[in-house]
């Protein structure tokens, strides 16, 4: 009787471990995930380079850094000869993952930016040379999700705003602007 119920035991045991590692070889633990590197893909639409580099920090937090580079106005002035336009954004954000552990999940992002552009161009008019210059200082804050695939593959998206402070050369303007991106890159 004893060997019955030791033999038994025994059993059940060895059919649990075998439950435990066929589980796990279907749904292995998630990986701990450290880096994410990303492009905006969308930002090619309005004339800009888009990068981002996310290092988490804690298991529901990280820091995102954007940097974007725009390379040429959409909007330009009619009737200008010679146009040129050079446009540089950094930006700085701290996220809060809600439900998984960062980077992948939904998340909350405030964040700092600083910008600045050069415009030039000659008019058509009186063939003057017109130079703009400009800086903008933002805070803004964003949600979104981020989805992290098999071999690392990351794509993210985001809504939000920023609230703009431009100092130019017609003086100081403040204003609120929507944001939207989407980016796709590789974490590791």
């Amino acid at each position: 009787m004893k060997k019955a119920i030791i033999l038994t035991l025994l059993a059940l045991g060895m059919c649990n471990m075998l439950q435990a590692q066929k589980e796990n070889a279907i749904d292995p633990p998630s990986k701990a995930y450290k880096n994410s590197i990303r492009i905006h893909p969308l930002n090619l639409l309005v004339s800009q380079i888009g990068f981002s580099y996310e290092r988490v920090i804690k298991s529901n937090r990280s820091l995102n850094f954007t940097l974007i580079q725009s390379f040429k106005e959409i909007d330009r002035p009619a009737r200008v000869a010679d146009y040129s336009y050079y446009g540089i954004e950094g930006e700085i954000d701290y996220r809060f993952y809600l439900k998984h552990n960062a980077p992948k999940g939904w998340f909350v992002s405030p964040g700092i930016s600083a910008t600045t552009e050069s415009e030039s161009y000659t008019s058509s008019f009186d063939g003057k040379e017109i130079d703009f210059k400009r800086s903008t200082v933002a805070v803004g804050i964003e949600g979104g999700y981020q989805w992290i695939f098999k071999q690392g593959i990351t794509i993210g998206t985001s809504i939000g705003a920023d609230y703009e402070v431009e100092f130019g050369e017609n003086g100081t303007e403040y204003n609120i602007e929507p944001r939207l991106q989407f980016s796709v890159g590789y974490t590791w």
